[in-house]
């Protein structure tokens, strides 16, 4: 699976069965030049759902490094345990208040491995 840059997204993936999904629901990320402190957005909305079930949803926060540069990560994340094969519907919107919006649809094909 793979984040978006916002908008409306649908996506077909296949997945492994013995494995669980960690995924965005909303994210940012900016270098330590830009902001000596984590920097984050004001969520208006953010939800997601495993074939019409509300999943539970965290805010995470970290700092990281992409070579030599010191990076800060922020986002509201879900996660499903392992999936039996099959078909899924994993569904994805959220909204910040500076006008960002993300409505992501990926039909999930969990296949053993």
């Amino acid at each position: 699976m793979s984040g978006t840059y916002g908008g409306r997204v649908e996506r077909r993936c296949p997945i492994p069965s013995d494995r669980p999904i960690f995924f965005p629901v909303l994210n940012m990320q900016h270098t330590r030049s830009y902001s000596r402190v984590p920097q984050s957005m004001t969520v208006a909305e953010a939800t997601a759902s495993l074939n019409g079930i509300p999943l539970p949803l965290q805010e995470f926060s970290a700092p990281f490094r992409t070579g030599l540069t010191q990076r800060y990560a922020w986002g509201i994340w879900g996660g499903i345990a392992s999936l039996t094969p099959g078909q899924y519907v994993l569904e994805i919107k959220a909204r910040a208040t500076n006008g960002f919006w993300v409505d992501t649809t990926y039909h999930l094909e969990s296949k053993a491995s």
